[in-house]
């Protein structure tokens, strides 16, 4: 009798086991699922904010941490192609 209480325990524990591991599988699926339906909008997101440009019109971005103008310089032109030239500022000591 007491064999048979102690081997129901351990069957209860091999179940309870397999369901944690079920339900783990399952929700593995499911984050997999979402990720998978995410990396398309999100790589469309990325290029997007590659490719934008700063949106002003004098052409010149100014570096926020040293106030330094120039640190991006960005040249339009109707004749030839348009020209960019970027510098690292150093730091104000």
């Amino acid at each position: 009798m007491i064999s048979l209480v102690l081997f129901s325990f351990a069957i209860a524990g091999v179940l309870s086991v397999a369901v944690s591991m079920s339900n783990a599988f399952r929700e593995q699926r499911q984050v997999i699922s979402t990720e998978t339906s995410a990396r398309a909008p999100l790589e469309y997101i990325a290029d997007a904010i590659r490719n934008a440009s700063p949106a002003i019109s004098t052409g010149t971005v100014q570096d926020v941490r040293t106030c330094t103008n120039g640190v991006i310089t960005v040249t339009d032109s109707t004749t030839g192609p348009i020209s960019s030239t970027s510098s690292t500022p150093t730091a104000p000591s």
